[in-house]
């Protein structure tokens, strides 16, 4: 039975673990996607689908959100995980990404990109004060 890609089974939650290394070697791939959902579909937006799909959610739109490169960072873990999952070889977890990446259809990249977003919202949400707990 052939794999087939299910966007919806992607669900960001931090950074590093099992295929995460091999997944930043797509790095541009992945930095490339997460821009070109934000000029297509916008910031804004993104952040809206987010609060439709979680109302109660504890969210915030902070540095992590805001900053591409950390966007990276949670998709590629997810994406390293996901390849590895169907894998369970590293060796095969970058050419994965990559053949997923080349080939995802745009409603695919902006559900798995709107969820990373949301992880880095998350975050943002935990650790906005963390330095002020004085």
């Amino acid at each position: 039975m052939e794999y087939t890609f299910d966007a919806n089974e992607i669900q960001c939650n931090g950074i590093g673990g099992a295929g995460y290394q091999q997944a930043l070697k797509q790095s541009d791939l992945i930095e490339s996607m997460i821009l070109k959902v934000r000029n297509e579909v916008g910031i804004d937006l993104i952040w809206k689908m987010i609060l439709e799909k979680d109302p109660n959610g504890d969210y915030h739109q902070g540095s992590r959100f805001n900053n591409a490169d950390r966007v990276v960072d949670r998709l590629a873990t997810e994406l390293g995980r996901w390849a590895w999952s169907i894998s369970m070889d590293d060796s095969l977890v970058a050419s994965k990404v990559k053949n997923l990446l080349e080939t995802i259809t745009k409603e695919d990249a902006i559900t798995i990109v709107v969820d990373a977003h949301r992880d880095c919202a998350s975050a943002d949400h935990w650790y906005t004060f963390e330095k002020d707990w004085d």
